[in-house]
C-alpha cells in the first residue's frame, strides 16, 4: 500500500525542524531501464562527480553493452555535471556482464578513481581473466588515464568487487573489497588493497573472521592508517547475528583494533568519516532491538542506526533513527561537528512523525548533533521507490545527494520514461533558498525546477509582479501584472534570482534554466 501522496509539487518547504535545507533542485536522469547513482563528490571545479550503473539504451544512456543473448547489461555511469547541475559529459563503461560502479575518489592530482563490481572480460575491459575489481582513472574531461583490474592475492578467486575507495596523500589510492581467498581467514573475507598513482599494488591484507566478512566503506585517518566499516557474521559480546562491522589499520595494513556491535539481528555500517577527536562515526542499518542497539522503533523492519566511536572504537553514543517501517542511511558527512545522514525511509511515525511522506520510500536525509539528537529532516520523493546512496558537502554550505527514483511525480522528475525501472536521482539541497520570515508568510511554490520553458508560479496570494534576476544582480526580467507564470525560454542555462511580490508579502527564491 503506497503511502498518501502529500505533494505533486516542488515544495520549498520546512521538515519538521526548522534548520532543514531547501531543495534547490533535481534531475532524474537515465532511459527507459534500470539506471541510478551509488556516490557523489564535488570537484575542484565547483561541479560534481556521480558513478553508479546504467541499463538502459535511449534517453540520456548512450553506449550500454550487450550480452549474448542481446539483453543490455548493467555498466558502470559516470556523469559529469557542472555547478548549476547541467551534464557536461557522461560516460559508460563495461562489458557483456554486469558491471557497476559503486563509488568514486579524488585523488590529489584532481583525477578521479571509478570502482565497483562486475565480470566482464570483453568490452572495455581488458583483462581476459576478470575474477578481481575493475578500476578506472579518468581525467578531468572523462579520458581514460587507465583502468586495471585487481585481482586476488595468492592467486585466489575471487574479488566480488570493490565496496569503496578513498584517496590517500601520495596520489594513490586505498580500496576494499571482499571474496574468496584460498589463504583467507574464511569463506569470505575482507581485503584492503593499497595502489599508487598508476594503479600498481603496493599491498594487500586480509581482514576478517573465519564466517562471512563484508566491507562497505573505508577511508584514510589522521594517523597515516585507515579504517573500514562493514558486516561480519562473526559472534562475539552482544552483537550475536550479521553485526557492524570496524577495523582499524594502521599505514601498512595491519589491523590495531577489530570491534563488532550489535545485537540478535541484522546490523550493518555503510558509511563511515573520522571524527575532529580522532574518532568515528558509522552510519548503517539495524534491526536489532537489543545488545549495543537502543531506542529501536522498527517491529518487522530496520531503522537508519548511527554509531559515534572513540579513538579506540568504544561507543560514545548510538542512535536508531526512524518509526516502525523500513529506513536505512547509506552515506555520511561531517559538518562543523555535526552529521548529516543519506538514506530513505518508509516511515509516517516515530522519528519521521509529522514529515511530508511522499511515496512508497522516500529519499531521505537528516542532521543529528553531536549528542545524536536530531536537528532536521528533509525528504524526496513521488509515489514510488525513492532513495539516496551517497551525499557530499558543496562549497556554498549546502549538500549534493545522489540514488535512484522509481517515481515520475511529486518531486521528481517529471518524466514519461522510467515506468517501472529506476532513473539516476541527483538533488541539490540549499540553506539559503528562502529566508524563514519570507516563507513563514504563505507557502510559495516554484516549479518545474530545473525548468527549460516556462516556470510556474504558486503563492497564496494574488501575485502583482515579478522580478527575476541572474546572480550578478543583473534584472533579466520585470513583469507588473497578475500572473502565475513566466517564460524563460530564451533564457541562458544557470541559476536566477525570482522576487514574487503581492499584497501583502514579497517571496524570494532561487531556479536553474536547463
Amino acid at each position: 500500500m503506497f503511502k498518501t501522496i502529500r505533494s505533486l509539487l516542488l515544495l520549498c518547504s520546512f521538515a519538521t525542524f526548522a534548520q532543514a535545507p531547501f531543495l534547490q533542485w533535481q534531475k532524474s536522469l537515465g532511459g527507459t531501464d534500470q539506471d541510478r547513482f551509488k556516490a557523489v563528490k564535488q570537484t575542484a571545479d565547483g561541479g560534481f562527480i556521480a558513478v553508479g550503473g546504467a541499463r538502459s539504451t535511449d534517453h540520456d544512456v548512450i553506449g550500454v553493452h550487450f550480452d549474448e543473448a542481446n539483453y543490455p547489461t548493467l555498466d558502470y555511469w559516470v556523469v559529469k555535471f557542472d555547478e548549476s547541475g547541467a551534464v557536461e559529459w557522461k560516460k559508460v563503461l563495461g562489458g557483456s556482464v554486469t558491471d557497476e560502479g559503486v563509488d568514486v575518489s579524488i585523488g590529489t592530482d584532481g583525477k578521479y578513481l571509478i570502482v565497483g563490481y562486475g565480470g566482464s572480460i570483453d568490452g572495455d575491459v581488458d583483462d581476459a581473466t576478470n575474477v578481481g575489481s575493475w578500476i578506472i582513472k579518468l581525467d578531468t574531461d572523462g579520458t581514460i588515464l587507465w583502468k586495471k583490474v585487481i585481482h586476488a592475492p595468492f592467486g585466489g578467486c575471487c574479488i566480488f568487487g570493490t565496496r569503496a575507495c578513498a584517496a590517500t596523500p601520495d596520489n594513490g589510492f586505498v580500496m576494499a573489497t571482499y571474496g574468496n581467498f584460498p589463504n583467507g581467514l574464511g569463506d569470505y573475507d575482507g581485503l584492503v588493497t593499497k595502489i599508487n598513482a598508476s594503479g600498481d599494488i603496493e599491498w594487500q591484507q586480509i581482514v576478517g573472521y573465519a564466517e562471512l566478512d563484508q566491507p562497505n566503506a573505508i577511508i584514510t585517518t589522521s594517523d597515516g592508517g585507515y579504517a573500514l566499516c562493514g558486516t561480519t557474521a562473526h559472534i562475539l559480546g552482544n552483537a550475536t547475528g550479521f553485526s557492524n562491522w570496524v577495523v582499524k589499520l594502521n599505514a601498512s595494513g595491519e589491523t590495531e583494533w577489530d570491534r563488532i556491535y550489535g545485537g540478535s539481528g541484522m546490523d550493518q555500517g555503510f558509511a563511515m568519516q573520522q571524527t575532529g577527536d580522532g574518532g568515528f562515526i558509522i552510519a548503517g542499518y539495524t534491526d536489532s532491538n537489543n545488545g549495543d542497539v537502543i531506542g529501536y522503533h522498527g517491529q518487522t523492519f530496520g531503522d537508519a542506526w548511527i554509531l559515534r566511536l572513540n579513538v579506540s572504537g568504544d561507543i560514545l553514543w548510538q542512535r536508531s533513527v526512524g518509526g516502525t517501517h523500513s529506513d536505512q542511511a547509506y552515506d555520511v558527512i561531517i559538518e562543523n561537528n555535526e552529521f548529516v545522514v543519506a538514506g530513505f525511509t518508509r516511515s509516517v511515525d516515530g522519528d519521521l512523525t509529522g514529515t511530508a511522506a511522499m511515496g512508497y520510500d522516500d529519499a531521505w536525509i537528516f542532521k543529528l548533533d553531536d549528542t545524536g539528537n536530531i536537528l532536521w529532516q528533509k525528504e524526496l520523493g513521488g509515489t514510488q521507490l525513492d532513495g539516496f546512496y551517497g551525499i557530499d558537502i558543496v562549497a556554498d554550505g549546502g549538500y549534493m545527494a545522489v540514488g535512484e527514483t522509481f517515481s515520475n511525480d511529486g518531486q521528481v522528475g517529471p518524466v514519461d520514461y522510467n515506468i517501472g525501472f529506476s532513473n539516476a536521482l541527483i538533488a541539490k539541497f540549499t540553506k539559503d533558498f528562502l529566508s524563514a520570515p519570507d516563507f513563514e508568510k504563505a507557502s510559495f511554490v516554484l516549479y518545474p525546477n530545473p525548468a527549460k520553458t516556462v516556470l510556474n508560479i504558486q503563492v497564496s496570494e494574488t501575485i502583482r509582479s515579478v522580478i527575476i534576476t541572474d546572480v550578478t544582480g543583473k534584472n533579466i526580467l520585470s513583469q507588473s501584472q497578475p500572473c502565475n507564470s513566466v517564460t524563460i525560454e530564451n533564457f541562458a542555462a544557470g541559476i536566477y534570482l525570482i522576487k514574487v511580490i503581492t499584497d501583502n508579502a514579497t517571496f524570494k527564491g532561487k531556479f536553474v534554466k536547463e
